[in-house]
């Protein structure tokens, strides 16, 4: 029998320097993060199907292409095209991302770009070190602070960092709303992307992150049963006044998205009951392989 330990991306990035919080949030509500509920990433040890614990983030990726899930998270292949970009730049690029985040709870606290600034040099003090990194920080946070969709949130019900947890059959995920807007007439959930707009059409980048905004509205629908109508959206930092919007959820939609979780689970439960894993269990997709880091390997270990 083995196990996989869950390591959250967090885990890989700078921790920021223990300090007093500066600020008083007064227009959020921020949950305390709820932990796994069980120790390990999955078992194989109990009799097979097994219960399966992955995140939103891994079950996007076996979607987009479960040959690429078995290389990435079994043999923890590079995920770059062409390896180009080192261990160090992909981490810098995770934190950047983080620090990113932090800063958008920050100012919508209440806080000032400069306290917000001032804040973060200090949680990641090895990070703001590096003039060019610092900029980017302050650009970026700028860019948000002068948004109009700044002003519309503080004045409304908001809750960062939304922890969820959803489950489908033995299949279960955990993973966390960067925010949670409750307007007059709906309900907003908003997934914030350092990701340059200039890198992806909108359509591209709905499909890369379609399916963990799907999992979260999933799993609120199925916790909160909200009256209110439900969306989701992606929010770039570098153009936070426009929003890239999903289709309205609807009961008719959540039913579709249950067809594909019940797949994922009969897929997974009949990969994962076999001990060494087949490689044949991981099929891989070709409409993925343009984006794939890993095109040689995969018709080398098919043929």
């Amino acid at each position: 029998s083995f196990g996989f330990t869950l390591l959250s991306e967090e885990d890989l990035l700078e921790k920021p320097q223990k300090s007093s919080p500066s600020y008083s949030p007064q227009i959020l509500s921020i949950p305390q993060k709820k932990a796994w509920p069980i120790p390990s990433f999955f078992s194989l040890s109990s009799s097979p199907p097994c219960d399966l614990f992955l995140s939103p983030t891994l079950l996007s990726l076996y979607h987009r292409c479960p040959r690429r899930f078995y290389y990435e998270f079994f043999l923890k292949l590079p995920s770059e095209i062409g390896f180009q970009k080192s261990k160090s730049k992909i981490s810098d690029a995770r934190l950047f991302g983080t620090i990113a985040h932090r800063g958008v709870e920050l100012l919508l606290g209440g806080l000032s770009l400069p306290q917000t600034l001032k804040q973060l040099s200090h949680q990641y003090i090895t990070y703001f070190r590096e003039e060019e990194k610092r900029k980017k920080v302050e650009n970026i946070l700028q860019k948000f602070a002068e948004s109009s969709l700044v002003q519309e949130l503080k004045a409304s019900s908001v809750q960062v960092e939304h922890p969820i947890l959803g489950k489908w059959g033995k299949l279960h995920w955990q993973g966390t709303i960067d925010l949670l807007w409750k307007k007059e007439k709906e309900v907003w959930i908003l997934d914030f992307k350092t990701t340059s707009p200039s890198l992806y059409s909108q359509e591209e980048l709905k499909n890369i992150y379609s399916v963990p905004l799907a999992l979260y509205a999933y799993s609120y629908w199925k916790s909160e049963h909200p009256s209110l109508p439900l969306y989701t959206a992606l929010v770039l930092l570098e153009q936070p006044d426009q929003l890239i919007c999903y289709d309205p959820w609807t009961e008719e939609r959540f039913c579709q998205f249950e067809l594909k979780l019940a797949k994922w689970e009969k897929e997974l439960s009949q990969a994962f009951s076999h001990t060494p894993l087949r490689f044949s269990d991981f099929p891989p997709y070709p409409s993925s392989c343009p984006s794939c880091p890993h095109p040689s390997l995969c018709q080398k270990g098919d043929s």
